[in-house]
């Protein structure tokens, strides 16, 4: 008998007016180093790059905020490219498809979010990176084919 009123409560919410990271929104493709929270970052400003944890080549971790998109529980493409602002070097690109996470909760709630993305600095040295002006390019596509692309400039840093 307890169960009666529970089940006449829940019957009784209502539901949200929206799924959460529904596709009702004008398609946005924000990008911040990591730790940095969106919204705040400046082109110029510093991002860290290191040694990855697994090994390899360095690597800068960044975050992605997006929305907009289609279908994107089930996967998108990833696309990062890297050029020294200066010089014009290359300082290497590389694409993968993973899923990400939709925010319920917080600032980024109703997107989907791509913490820790690792753009990967393949044929450089650590030594060979400090101070450099990066002109990070990141692409996302999801399943229907649609593509958002942001960029950003930073002053590589070593992380200590």
């Amino acid at each position: 008998m307890r169960l009666l009123p529970v089940i006449a409560l829940l019957a009784a919410c209502e539901p949200p007016e929206r799924a959460p990271c529904a596709v009702d929104s004008d398609p946005l493709l924000e990008l911040t180093p990591s730790g940095v929270p969106f919204g705040t970052f400046v082109d110029g400003d510093e991002a860290y790059y290191g040694p990855p944890p697994q090994g390899g080549a360095p690597y800068s971790p960044v975050d992605l905020r997006v929305s907009g998109l289609e279908d994107m529980d089930k996967g998108v493409l990833i696309e990062l490219s890297a050029v020294d602002v200066d010089s014009g070097e290359d300082l290497g690109s590389l694409s993968y498809p993973t899923r990400l996470v939709c925010a319920n909760v917080g600032d980024s709630a109703g997107n989907w979010l791509a913490n820790d993305v690792h753009h990967r600095f393949y044929g450089w040295e650590l030594d060979e990176l400090p101070g450099r002006l990066m002109a990070l390019t990141v692409a996302v596509t999801d399943q229907t084919d649609q593509r958002l692309e942001t960029s950003f400039e930073a002053v590589l840093v070593q992380m200590d």
